[in-house]
């Protein structure tokens, strides 16, 4: 792979955390900015507006194939393209609109569910502006990608959380105790949207790559795809049960292999429940903004993924034999967490000022356990 020398070693050790294995160390995806950049015909600029920003694919094929070539790709990190046009942009694609903003996408601005009488029904447009935009998007950088980098599926939303921006999330809160039954309906229908919607989507890059990642950046040999809900933060583990668990259970069933995404405190009251399902095989903790879990106020975006008060939740993914995704850590908390966690099923993310200091952060992952 052009910015990746690596690369077959690192999907092996991929291939084992899949299995729930290890090979010399646990996987640890570093980036760092590349010592000598790859020669390159484009160059960084910003955009000249958001729309050139989210909806210009030429502009921003040009600015991911400069990341790639600045970019240093250490241990299971690699070059990957997920065409990102904001959480949940399949809600755009079944009638929704959309609102671009500096740093997302916005789906939620204008729900379009009024009432639930008579029942909604979900289809995907495909002559939606944004389904023919994400679907010529992901074939752009398919075309190009000649064997270079990874094309992965982009963020196409949870269950729930495409209902919540098609409805609004305080109505749909009021719904989950006045029309359960009409939740579960629209839960089942949003499940084949989902299911067509990736599987479209991975047919596509399957015409020009073996393997299937993400907006998580993990790749397996086999489809998989995270798996969501961060509406259920707001509901009881009662109607997490009801509204929640069936529509994972079949979303996990139709994919090879899943990692649910529990985003937050409020959430991880579902921790247990979730376990429990067989077909999901891990678990991707991202702490939220409470307490001391928050993002580092350094700049960096990065996690406190080391604080104390989280590794009871970490044993008790390990302790059921699933995998556990930490993405975001702070490069100087790297250390604490491996000598603290178990090495097999273990994938960590993190980013470093330097190659240097990314291989360093490498070598010691092979010398802890």
């Amino acid at each position: 792979m052009k910015y990746k020398d690596d690369w077959d070693e690192a999907v092996a050790r991929m291939q084992a955390f899949w299995r729930g294995e290890v090979l010399d160390r646990c996987c640890l995806a570093v980036t760092a900015p590349r010592d000598t950049p790859l020669a390159c015909e484009y160059e960084r600029r910003p955009a000249a507006s958001l729309e050139e920003l989210w909806l210009d694919i030429e502009y921003r094929y040009r600015q991911t194939m400069n990341r790639f070539a600045t970019t240093y790709y250490g241990g299971e990190s690699f070059p990957l393209e997920m065409c990102n046009l904001g959480p949940g942009v399949i809600a755009a694609c079944m009638g929704g609109s959309f609102q671009l903003g500096e740093d997302t996408v916005w789906f939620d601005t204008d729900p379009f569910i009024r009432d639930w009488d008579p029942q909604p029904t979900f289809r995907l447009d495909r002559e939606s502006f944004m389904w023919r935009l994400l679907t010529g998007m992901t074939s752009h950088f398919v075309e190009h990608a000649d064997g270079e980098y990874i094309v992965g599926i982009s963020d196409i939303g949870g269950n729930l959380d495409l209902i919540a921006a098609c409805r609004g999330t305080e109505r749909l809160l009021y719904d989950v105790f006045d029309h359960p039954e009409r939740i579960a309906k629209a839960a089942e229908d949003v499940d084949g949207v989902w299911k067509t919607a990736f599987a479209e989507l991975q047919s596509i890059i399957e015409r020009g790559q073996r393997g299937c990642s993400s907006w998580m950046p993990i790749f397996n040999e086999d489809r998989w795809y995270p798996l969501q809900c961060d509406f259920s933060a707001m509901i009881s583990p009662d109607d997490f049960e009801t509204l929640v668990a069936p529509a994972l259970v079949r979303e996990a069933a139709f994919l090879d292999h899943a990692i649910f995404h529990l985003d937050g405190p409020d959430a991880a009251v579902h921790l247990d429940r979730l376990l429990e399902i067989d077909e999901i095989d891990g678990i991707q903790w991202t702490p939220g903004a409470q307490l001391t879990g928050s993002p580092a106020d350094d700049g960096s975006g990065a996690y406190l993924l080391a604080a104390e008060q989280w590794f009871a939740l970490y044993e008790k993914i390990q302790q059921r034999g699933k995998r556990l995704v930490l993405l975001g850590a702070r490069a100087q908390d790297v250390e604490t967490l491996l000598e603290r966690l178990e090495p097999e099923g273990l994938f960590i993310s993190t980013s470093c000022r330097s190659q240097e200091e990314a291989d360093a952060i490498l070598e010691q992952a092979k010398r802890t356990r």
